[in-house]
């Protein structure tokens, strides 16, 4: 439970789900902060950056989001787990920076003041469909709950924003992450391990695809 959350003890509020889906605290503080550094390494911070948690749960990549970025929005279409984002996050004091959303995701695009402030990045860590991923030698993207191609065109026709995070099962179909760049784009894939334990995979689009990843490595 502490490597979840490492205020575990302060009152974390986790429904059934999140106990096997939520990222793990030093997973997500690590991509929170390769995300920061990708965006204003890249050109001069000049306002504030606004990131989208897509499917943010109990709040897990919410909460360290907010301990580098200006503004998160936290979208989730379970009134539970977005109690539970909320709870959280007051715990570790970035609600203030936090607008917490109980909306299908695939809607977003009509709340034009969503879109009209700027997304500069989203996050994308959707449904794996429970733990029997575990058992399969690969994962066919295509197939998870929510597919991942049409997340992918969906917010690049209808959001704007080609900075994006996918945070999939380990055994994903990487030719298929591959694809998704298009041709002649890039996209950059990042093995996330707890100690010895390999969990899962980061693909990062657009700006966030490292330019001198040591120097990413030196910085945290």
């Amino acid at each position: 439970r502490y490597q979840l959350f490492r205020r575990f003890d302060s009152g974390i509020l986790l429904d059934t789900e999140s106990w096997f889906s939520v990222t793990p605290e030093a997973v997500a503080a690590h991509v929170a902060a390769r995300c920061y550094h990708s965006l204003t390494s890249s050109h001069a911070k000049s306002r504030p950056l606004t990131v989208l948690d897509a499917f943010c749960g109990s709040g897990g990549n919410t909460i360290q989001f907010g301990q580098v970025f200006d503004h998160v929005l936290a979208v989730d279409i379970d009134f539970v787990k977005l109690q539970c984002a909320q709870f959280n996050s007051t715990l570790y004091g970035t609600s203030h920076k936090t607008s917490f959303i109980m909306q299908d995701f695939f809607q977003l695009h009509k709340m034009l003041d969503v879109v009209e402030r700027g997304i500069d990045l989203v996050f994308m860590s959707p449904p794996w469909g429970g733990v029997d991923y575990f058992h399969r030698r690969e994962t066919d993207l295509s197939e998870l709950p929510l597919d991942t191609f049409r997340l992918f065109l969906y917010c690049v026709q209808e959001l704007r924003c080609r900075n994006l995070v996918f945070f999939l099962p380990r055994n994903s179909n990487l030719e298929q992450v591959a694809y998704m760049a298009g041709v002649g784009g890039r996209v950059e894939i990042e093995q996330n391990f707890l100690g010895h334990k390999f969990v899962a995979i980061s693909a990062y689009f657009g700006e966030l695809v490292e330019k001198d990843e040591r120097k990413f490595a030196e910085k945290i």
